[in-house]
């Protein structure tokens, strides 16, 4: 039930704090992860800009991670944002 709950949480897109991310199983860091891949697959497929992404799940994940306990303070999502803008070097 709490995996059900956290996947409606996860596709509802909601911004998740660093706080949140922190105290997240690696499962589900994976699963936040695959759902903003998803994303960007749907966008790319809708005619938008083809996807920035081209790393594992895995390795954002450690990214992620990496940044928070560098100090980040921003949402999963604007990190997320901010790798597509580091491979466009931008």
């Amino acid at each position: 039930m709490t995996l059900l709950a956290f996947l409606l949480v996860s596709c509802a897109r909601g911004e998740i704090p660093g706080s949140k991310w922190r105290g997240m199983t690696r499962n589900e860091k994976l699963l936040v992860v695959d759902s903003l891949r998803g994303h960007e697959a749907a966008l790319a497929a809708k005619g938008g800009l083809p996807s920035s992404y081209a790393g594992t799940n895995d390795e954002y994940v450690t990214r992620i991670d990496a940044a928070y306990a560098g100090g980040d303070g921003r949402t999963v999502t604007a990190i997320w944002k901010g790798f597509a803008r580091q491979r466009a070097g931008g």
